[in-house]
Formats: structure tokens, sequence, C-alpha cells
């Protein structure tokens, strides 16, 4: 369910239009973001006005310099242990580079996924020291090592943690932790990733040592894990990824140059856009599939040849990790497609045994995208047990909900909107995870405490598209870098229409949308995953965003397709809610003997819609009339159908009950909408018309629609004919062949979904505020 948030349109401080020479939207999008001082609103736009947190601020940063110096002055080996995503890459490789440059002799090593999961393990910890390493450095990772820090205790071998993930109730017996955890929330370092941790201690030191000027050449490093980190972007963290663009747009990284080159981008006018969906998957590709300790020599490289060679290999890695996406991403889609129940959980939990460990979280990032609910895929069988990753939703802590279920996983871990997990091996693992299935389930509906999942959008402005222009967007570019923490704005063109639209990309996964305004102008936007997703029929409202793009000198403008909206239907106000009588029997604990008392005192008209209809012989909403009393028996489907109800029978009484028809679950739905269509069939020798539909299963058209299209995919029925009124219809006598399309059962089940929501405010709000709602105009389609 998306909803539409309306722009906040708030009064721009004179001092802020003085200091800052910008376009109204770039003044506005500052307030918005509560940036009204203008010292501050600089210091956002400019990094160079920023004034950057000293690294002392980080609790356990001295300690740790403190003992680097010791290590640089007696000659220990360092021993640096990282994380095979690009945050953990990014980390290491910044951590061994400038280490290395003061001198100092350096071991790493970073866990290969497939064979050590996340986190340090004692057996290669052992190998590290075996090597000589008297110092083991941790980064983006190590706060949940208790195991490692203790062996490393054992052998006089001091242990420091850099890290940034959640603190585990007990902290490891390190002989120092850095982790801006430990800081306050607004505290400008909190929201540092695990490279920008490693960068805050080098800092330190190489301050220590009067060699800060040699900084600047590690800020490539620390954006790159940034943006790929998805790092809330705010304070020190948007400080260093500002100035890390700058130096990435340099072009001075050998091997990052060689990754632009086979991605085709252009450094000069790298944004943190192509990092996300350029850069960053290359990389982690090479952690997710296979050893990522090479790319420290990747990245730190000036050998050509070699870089040329690795570059290439990292091309192969990402073909197939885009591969074995797609692979596992249609298989999971073909899971739910066969067990439809799977979509009413409030969160998807599958598992097939043969599934990749490294592209399980992408998969379940995308799932989280299609179906606006968490995401957990887990894979793996036999003396390995089964493990995978869980990505969540604002408003579900995913790490909290899985660790209610504790008892059933091996280990598991992460934050609010990530985790991963593991199973240990077991002659029943399938049951065990089917239990873990319902309890994580059980779990999550509790912390919903019957709230609706809710995707918000936050419009910035309405803005008509012909009022776009490079102009605009290269003030908005102001405001870049976007991402976690800060969102490109968001606009909203009004009565618009569809004109025409293409299939574009490897495999047609985007499309080329052609638009028109009321006054007939055309435009173009790219909708990024947008096959098979419905598509607006009539005037639409939609939501956009605008990015100026550069290549080779040549500016274009980028519309991007985010959502859209049916325009509403215009409707006559209900001016009389004031005067209206209405009685409140939603509660009532015997409405049938009250409607029983109801229709002893006189006249009155009943809407009551699916089953309820016959059994107390009420008339549905194509069947109401003018009448002077009206009670409202089941609840309806929408604020649409409610008005429309009300404008139809001009009531001066209403009496409400909260009936709820049982329809709003997938398979409750389409097993009436066929038994219905079974009666049709021979009855009405298959001609039926849409608003019938709708009435008999208390729905919306738009349901009803789906439904119909979700048989006749599942070969059930064939249709004949239809047009906007209805449509002719035989039935298949042979056994379903097929079965419908994602796409459909994703928009079917948002339609139920937010009937659903609709009910359920309708039947617990209170009675002053369904008088208010009245006269709201509807905005629902």
């Amino acid at each position: 369910m998306t909803l539409w948030l309306e722009p906040l349109t708030l009064p721009i401080p004179a001092e802020l239009r003085a200091a800052i020479d910008g376009h109204p939207i770039l003044l506005q999008s500052l307030v918005q973001r509560g940036l009204t001082a203008s010292q501050a609103a600089q210091a956002f736009l400019d990094p160079h006005a920023y004034t950057p947190t000293a690294p002392q601020e980080l609790p356990g940063v001295e300690a740790v310099i403190q003992r680097l110096l010791d290590a640089l002055r007696m000659g220990e080996a360092i021993g640096v242990w990282g994380d095979f995503d690009v945050d953990g890459q990014t980390a290491t490789a910044l951590l061994v580079s400038a280490l290395r440059r003061l001198g100092a002799k350096v071991f790493y090593h970073i866990p290969i996924r497939d064979q050590e999961g996340h986190g340090v393990n004692v057996p290669n910890l052992e190998h590290l020291v075996r090597e000589g390493t008297r110092l083991v450095l941790t980064c983006d990772t190590g706060i949940t090592a208790q195991a490692a820090a203790q062996a490393a205790l054992e052998w006089g071998v001091d242990f420091l943690v850099t890290d940034h993930h959640e603190l585990p109730p007990a902290l490891p017996p390190a002989k120092a932790i850095v982790n801006p955890k430990f800081l306050p929330a607004a505290h400008p370092l909190s929201s540092l990733p695990g490279v920008g941790v490693a960068y805050k201690v080098i800092e330190a030191l190489y301050c220590s040592m009067g060699r800060e000027e040699e900084l600047e050449e590690f800020l490539d490093l620390v954006a790159l894990g940034i943006i790929a980190d998805v790092a809330t972007l705010k304070g020190d963290t948007r400080y260093l990824a500002q100035l890390g663009i700058e130096r990435l747009r340099q072009n001075t990284r050998l091997g990052l140059r060689l990754l632009l080159e086979n991605a085709e981008m252009s450094a000069a006018d790298l944004t943190e856009e192509q990092i996300s969906f350029g850069l960053a998957p290359r990389l982690n590709a090479v952690g997710r599939l296979a050893d990522a300790n090479p790319m420290v020599e990747f990245l730190t490289t000036q050998d050509e040849s070699l870089a040329r060679q690795m570059a290439f290999e990292i091309e192969g890695y990402n073909e197939m990790r885009k591969r074995l996406t797609e692979d596992v991403f249609q298989a999971a889609l073909h899971q739910l497609e066969q067990n439809r129940a799977l979509l009413e959980h409030a969160v998807l939990v599958l598992y097939h045994p043969q599934w990749h460990p490294g592209v399980v979280g992408i998969v379940a990032s995308r799932l989280v995208e299609r179906f606006g609910k968490p995401a957990i895929l887990l894979c793996g069988e036999g003396e390995s047990g089964a493990r995978g990753s869980a990505r969540s939703v604002e408003g579900v802590n995913i790490t909290q909900a899985i660790a209610a279920q504790a008892a059933l996983l091996s280990s598991f871990g992460g934050h609010p909107m990530a985790a991963g997990l593991a199973f240990a091996p077991a002659a029943d693992l399938a049951e065990r995870i089917a239990r873990f299935r319902q309890a994580i389930n059980y779990t999550v509906e509790e912390m919903l405490g019957g709230r609706t999942l809710e995707t918000q959008l936050q419009l910035s402005a309405y803005l008509p598209l012909d009022q776009v222009d490079w102009l605009l967007a290269e003030q908005l570019e102001r405001l870049a870098p976007f991402g976690a923490g800060n969102p490109a704005p968001l606009f909203a063109a009004q009565n618009l229409t569809l004109s025409s639209y293409s299939e574009v990309g490897r495999q047609n996964e985007h499309l080329i949308m052609d638009v028109e305004d009321e006054q007939g102008k055309g435009y173009r936007l790219i909708w990024w995953q947008g096959a098979g997703w419905p598509l607006p029929e009539g005037k639409f409202d939609l939501a956009y965003r605008l990015r100026g793009r550069s290549y080779n000198g040549e500016r274009h403008l980028q519309l991007e397709w985010v959502d859209f909206r049916l325009c509403p239907q215009a409707t006559l106000a209900l001016t009389t809610a004031e005067a209206l009588i209405l009685e409140d029997y939603r509660q009532d604990d015997n409405p049938h003997q009250r409607l029983q008392a109801l229709r002893a005192e006189g006249d009155l008209l009943l809407w009551a819609e699916a089953a309820e209809r016959a059994a107390l012989q009420g008339k549905d909403r194509n069947e109401l009339d003018s009448h002077p009393h009206l009670v409202i028996w089941t609840i309806p489907p929408s604020a649409s159908e409610l008005r429309r109800a009300l404008q139809r029978v001009r009531p001066q009484r209403i009496t409400f009950f909260a009936i709820d028809p049982q329809t709003d679950t997938l398979d409750r739905f389409l097993e009436r909408l066929r038994g219905l269509l079974k009666v049709v069939a021979i009855r009405q020798h298959g001609q039926t018309t849409w608003a019938w539909l709708a009435a008999a299963t208390c729905h919306r058209v738009a349901a009803v629609r789906l439904g119909v299209q979700v048989l006749a995919e599942q070969g059930l029925i064939e249709i004949l004919a239809a047009d906007d009124q209805g449509f002719t219809f035989q039935p298949c006598l042979a056994k379903p062949s097929a079965s419908p399309t994602t796409n459909l059962l994703v928009e079917l089940l948002r339609q139920l979904e937010e009937s659903r929501a609709f009910r359920r405010y309708y039947a617990t709000c209170s009675l002053e505020t369904l008088r208010s709602f009245l006269n709201w105009q509807d905005q629902s389609t």
C-alpha cells in the first residue's frame, strides 16, 4: 500500500534567501531538511564549509592510536581483519595501504564468504598469528568476536576492534574498541560505516605524526564504502562522501579507473547513483561469489597489467552475479506462485537448499521492493545447515524479530533493516524452517500491532513537467549525494495520460514511458524495473524524480518514474453531514439482534454485500436508492464506495455496523469469485458486469478485474470479450495449466490489502472521525 504524503511548504527565512543563491525549490528542499540557518545550509551544500569532527570524539580511538604507534616504533607486524562486502574491502585496503605507508609490516585477511561467513574466526586468526602478527586490527567487523578476542588474549596478541555494527549485550575482551554505536544518534560521527571508522582512526594516527596532508589520498575509498554500505548521509558521513566523490572524479586510483572503463562511466561526472549501481556491485560480486582478499591488492596496486587482469576477472564475477541473482529471484517468485498463502504472511520466508548464499541477500532486497514487506531467503542443507539473509522495511526491526526465534537458530546478527542468520545441521531442518516461518510471522504481526505496512512517498513539491529544465536539475544536484538520510527530491505532476511505452534493458526489465500533459505536450521518463507492473488507464498523477546527467561534456535531463495514482473522479460534497443522525453499533455484541430491533422500528435501507446480502435480504451498492435511513452492514472496501453510496442514498439517518465480509485474503477472494462465475456461467451464459461482481465480493472493481485475470491465467476461464462494463467468458474444463504472473498477484494483493486496511480503520475509528470522514473529498481510485 503506497501513501503519498503531501509536500511540506515551509517558510524560507530571509537569512537563508540572502545567503544561498538558488532556485526556490532548492531553498524549500533545504528548509524541509531542517536546514534553516545559513551556516548549516552552506555546510550541507559545500563540504569545504563544513567543520569536520575530531576523530578523538570516537570512544576508544586514543587507545587504538597509542597501540598502533607502539607497534610502529617496535616494528611489530599488524594483522588487519576485514569483511567481504565493499565497506569491508575498502576499509581493509585503506588500513593496509595507510599503515604500510608508515613503514608497518601488515598482513591482512578477509573471510571467504562461502567457507567462513562473517566475523573473525579462530582458525584463520591463528594463521595470521603464526605468520608473525602481534597486533590484530579489525575493520567493519569484530564487535561480536568473543571467541577470537579471547583466543588472542590467551596467545598474548592485542586485539583492537573498529566496527560500526550493533553492540552486543556483552563486548569482546579486546584491548580497545572503536564503534560509533557508543555515541548518541544525533552525534555527527554516529552513522559512520566500517570504512568511515577506519578512516577516522587513520586520520588520528596521521595527524599525530604530522602527516595529515596525505589523508586526501584515501578519501575515494571512503566514499566508495559509504555509498556501497547505504550509510546514513548525515554529519561527517555526508562530508566524507562529498569529499570522496570529488576525489573519485579525479580518477587517480588505477583499479577504480579500470572498473569505470569497463562500466563505460565517466569519472568526471561520477555520482553516488553510479557508484551504487556501477562500481559497488562489481566489487561486491567478488566478495559474494569468491575470495575478496585480492580486492585489497586491486584497490592499492600501481601495476597496470595486474590491475587489468583483475578488472577482467571482476567483470566475469559481476556477470555471474547477475545471472545467479536473476535465477534465484525467478525461483523465489515461482515458490510464491505455487504457494500463494505465503503472500499473506507479514514476512516472506523462502528456502531452497541449492540457492547460492552469495546472492540471497540481493534477492531478499528485490522481494522487499516488490512486495513491500520483510523478506528472508535461506539456503543450504546437510552438514552445513542452512543460512540466509534478511531485509526489512521501515517500521520492522528484522534483527529484533529474528532474535525472538533464537532457540531455533545457531547464530544471527545485523541491524534493524538487514540481518544474517543460520540454522545448525539437523535431520528436521525443513521442519525447523517451517516453525521459524510461523514464529517470526507471529512476532512481526505483534510488532505491527494491527498496523498495515505502508510504503510512504514524501512529495517535495507539485511540479508540472513543463517547468522542468536543466537549471533546476543543476540546482538540485547541489543537494547530492542522495541516499539514506538524504533522499532525492520527489515531485508530482498532475493530470497526465500515458501515450505509449516500450521495454528496454537486457531482459526488458525497464520501461520507457511517454506521457502527455493536459496541453498535449509530450515527455519521456524511465521506469526502472517497471516491466510487468500495471499501467495507468485514463488520467493519472505521477510521482517522479529529476536528475541532471553529463557524459563526455553532453548534458541531458533524466526523469525517473516512481509511482502513479489515478486522478479522483469529481464527487459532490455531502454538505449535510453535520445535520445527519449517526448511530454507532460497530462494536455491538449482538448485531443481528440489533438489526432486528431496527427493522421493527420502521422502514430502512440495508446495505449489505457479499454473502451477507442474500442472508439478510439487503441491497448491494448497485441497488441503492434514495432513502431517509441507511443501515451500513458490511464494511465497504474503500472510501470511494462509501462516498458513492451516501451520495446515491442521501440519508438523514445512518446506522453503522462493521461486519467483515471475509473476502480480503487472496484465497477467500478467489474462491468467492470463482464460485460466482460458476453461477454466472450456468444462469447468465457467461455474461456479467464488473459492478455486479464487485458488489458480490464486497470489493472494488479494480480488484475484481485483477481477480478475473488471475483465474484466466490459471486456465480456469477463457475470456471471450470484455469492455468497461463487463465481460463474457466460458469455463475451461481442463485442469489449470499455468500460474498467474507474480506481478499480477502482487497488484491483486495490494488491492486486497488496501481494502483490508480501510475496513480495519472503519471498524475502529471514533464516531466523530466517521462524521468528519463523510465530508472528505475522496482521493481513492
